[in-house]
């Protein structure tokens, strides 16, 4: 086997597994945005074949496809002229919310919240603010809502629950999604 077949082959191997890695997160951030799942499917093989044809400069290939999904999504509104579509405002939901490139977690968890708050009221948003946000310990959160030991577990647990199931329907299935 020749050198240059073998660094090809090195490179198609570590493309697939970006490939299979970041393809269901990059098509469903496409699909919420277009609405059609054939033209959905076209405009997410066209942001890995950018990707295929940049591979070897390519740093962050996670940072780099959803900057390049951007672009085309952008794109191709451009190319459709649908009337009431708001390019400027098309990225600013929270599932796929970005700055310089990242996703804005903190803009991310605090939709999740605000979500969980509507639905359920306060008392378990309560908890999981002091557990998760001010380092309090469940022993503290008892004393500090006057509740037993077990109504903060359950209140905790209820609330990473559902904030977990709320990441999910956004397509973040690990904490490597949200950063």
């Amino acid at each position: 086997m020749t050198l240059a077949k073998k660094l090809s082959d090195e490179r198609t191997l570590k493309f697939t597994e970006q490939y299979n890695l970041h393809y269901p997160l990059v098509f469903a951030s496409i699909y919420s945005k277009i609405g059609n799942h054939h033209e959905a499917e076209d405009i997410c093989q066209e942001v890995f074949l950018r990707l295929y044809k940049k591979f070897d400069e390519v740093e962050n290939p996670r940072k780099w496809l959803f900057g390049t999904l951007r672009i085309v999504v952008l794109d191709y509104y451009k190319e459709q002229t649908k009337p009431n579509v708001n390019t400027e405002t098309l990225f600013e939901d929270a599932s796929i919310s970005f700055v310089n490139g990242f996703k804005d977690t903190r803009l991310i968890i605090k939709e999740a919240l605000n979500s969980i708050e509507e639905k359920e009221g306060g008392k378990d948003k309560i908890v999981f603010d002091l557990v998760a946000v001010h380092n309090f310990t469940l022993v503290q959160v008892c004393k500090q809502l006057n509740m037993t030991y077990k109504q903060v577990r359950y209140s905790f647990d209820k609330i990473v629950r559902q904030l977990t199931s709320y990441l999910n329907d956004k397509g973040i299935k690990t904490l490597e999604d949200l950063l």
